[in-house]
Order: structure tokens, then C-alpha cells, then sequence
């Protein structure tokens, strides 16, 4: 999908800093439905639909002593601007959370489920981001609330904020990364053995089509993948791989207890970044069933 610019036209204050001061930021946008139900009521308009979803979360917070500013300026994948002037300003000492579908947001999914914002920030803006499991519920009888529709959050967890992309032909490392415990038979309730979904998700800032490798490696002292995969990326576009199928074996490298973990390995040979993430349902109560890997910079003369 090609990048999508935005033009917008800001009032100069005096206390504005000039673009020198300003920092890039590129940050991960989802959308993602996962379930949908609806519940009759007595009469059509108290039927409840309840959307299952998860969703980004962006915030920032202006920790200089003057106003300051962050302004989308491109995204990228199956997410589109949506219309009008999205730059926000903030007073010193105070923060906003500008991203939270579907009460706010610069940005809304077209195709989906992932995407990335590419963002400019004066100088002592602090620019956090999170993906949140929610459900919207629209119908709910709420008082002094005329659109009768709510969030409910289930869970939020942080996702990386990138200040600059990787550099073409270089790899990064994600991990270690919990694939569950196939022969877990303890606990309460017992058998919780949890095999996680693990996804990539890959952006290809380079102006060429990107060629990605997603390598899984074994936890400790044996260097060769277990796993292998290569796609092909367009110029400006966000992937999601899902449910990559890392094989979940016990040999002698891999388990830790009874947990098998790996590490996510990623190359690619343009500018790029990339983050893993895993999930399991079901778990019992009080359970952590979703984790974000932020990927670090790999050595540049490592395989």
C-alpha cells in the first residue's frame, strides 16, 4: 500500500520549536476484530452488539516547559488518514491519548489488521503506544450517555515506539519467545500448557519490494534455526504473519522446565522494522496471555 501524506497547516506560537528540534517517530497501528455478538432485547432498540477487538492505543506526554506539538505526517499498511487537521499541541507538563478507536484517532483501518504511523514530535515529547484486547458495546444502557456505546478493556500491553528504522541488510532479534509447554501436566487446574500464536509483523520503508527471513533459533547453545520463512514485502507496506509455525519440540536446547522458547531472528534487505508478539486463550484466572518483543538491533557481522 502506497504512503498516504497529510498536509496540514499549524498555527506558529511563540514558543513553538523550530523543525530542527523536531523528532521522527514510527509507531505500530492495529485493528483487529475478533468477535462479534448480538444480544436481543425486548425491543429492537435494546438489542446489545458487542464487538470483540484488538486495538492500538497511542499517547503522548509534553515533558518540556513550553508548548510543544506532534504531528502525524504518514501511515502506512491497511490503515488510511481519516479527514481533517491532526496536530496536536500540549501545554507543558500535560499529556493526551490521541489514538483509541473509536473515540479518537488521526487514523482507521482500511484493509487492516496492522499498519504504522509515522509521527513528529517537538523536542520533550514523550510518545508511548499499547494494544489493547476490548470489546465495544454498542446498545449498553448507560446513563446520561446518549450513543449507549462503551469500551470495556480487557488488558493492555506496550508495543514499540521506533525513533528510527533499521538499516537495509541488517537483522534484529526478537526474544525469547514462549511457544507454551506441550507436556505440562501440573498445576490448577492442571494441563496448563498454553501453545502460543506467534505473529511478525514486518514494514517495508525501503522504495523496492523488501525480501524478510523470519528464523526461529533454539533458547541456549545451538545456533541453528529450527525455522525458516521468507516473504516478499512491498515498498511502504505492513505485513502481519500469523500463527507462524515454529515447531513446538523438546531437544535439549529449547525447554526450560517444561516451556519451550526460541528466539525470532528477522532480515531484511531494506530499510525496515519489526516486532513479535504471542498470544494464547483460555488460560486460567490471572493468567498473562498476550506479550510484545520489542527486536534489538543485531551485531552487524553476526549471521
Amino acid at each position: 500500500m502506497k504512503k498516504l501524506l497529510l498536509v496540514v497547516t499549524l498555527g506558529v506560537a511563540a514558543t513553538a520549536l523550530p523543525a530542527a528540534e523536531q523528532k521522527r517517530y514510527y509507531v505500530p497501528l492495529i485493528h483487529a476484530q475478533t468477535g462479534l455478538e448480538i444480544i436481543p432485547g425486548a425491543t429492537p432498540e435494546d438489542t446489545q452488539v458487542i464487538q470483540t477487538l484488538w486495538m492500538g492505543n497511542i499517547s503522548a506526554f509534553n515533558s518540556s516547559n513550553v508548548t510543544a506539538s506532534i504531528t502525524p505526517t504518514a501511515v502506512y499498511g491497511g490503515f488510511v488518514f481519516r479527514p481533517g487537521s491532526h496536530s496536536i499541541g500540549l501545554e507543558a507538563g500535560t499529556g493526551d491519548q490521541f489514538v483509541r478507536w473509536p473515540y479518537a484517532g488521526f487514523a482507521g483501518p482500511s484493509i487492516g489488521p496492522v499498519g504504522f504511523a509515522e509521527l513528529m514530535a517537538d523536542t520533550g515529547m514523550v510518545v508511548n503506544a499499547g494494544v489493547e484486547k476490548a470489546q465495544y458495546c454498542a446498545g449498553c444502557p448507560i446513563p446520561d450517555r446518549v450513543d449507549q456505546a462503551a469500551l470495556v478493556s480487557q488488558g493492555r500491553s506496550a508495543i514499540p515506539v521506533f525513533e528510527e528504522l533499521f538499516p537495509a541488510g541488517r537483522s534484529v532479534i526478537c526474544g525469547e519467545v514462549n511457544l507454551g509447554a506441550p507436556r505440562q501436566i501440573c498445576g490448577k487446574p492442571a494441563n496448563q500448557q498454553y501453545p502460543r500464536r506467534v505473529n511478525v509483523t514486518l514494514f517495508n520503508a525501503g522504495s523496492a519490494p523488501a525480501t524478510f527471513k523470519v528464523e526461529a533459533i533454539p533458547l541456549y547453545t545451538d545456533p541453528d534455526p529450527i525455522f525458516s520463512q521468507t516473504v516478499t514485502v512491498a515498498a511502504k507496506d505492513v505485513i502481519q504473519l500469523n500463527d507462524v509455525p515454529i515447531p513446538r519440540i523438546e531437544n535439549g536446547h529449547m525447554t526450560v522446565d517444561f516451556d519451550v522458547y526460541v528466539w525470532i531472528r528477522i532480515h531484511c534487505d531494506q530499510p525496515f522494522l519489526a516486532y513479535a508478539s504471542s498470544i494464547f486463550e483460555g488460560g486460567a484466572t490471572g493468567s498473562m496471555p498476550f506479550e510484545v518483543f520489542t527486536p534489538r538491533l543485531a551485531a552487524e557481522t553476526g549471521p
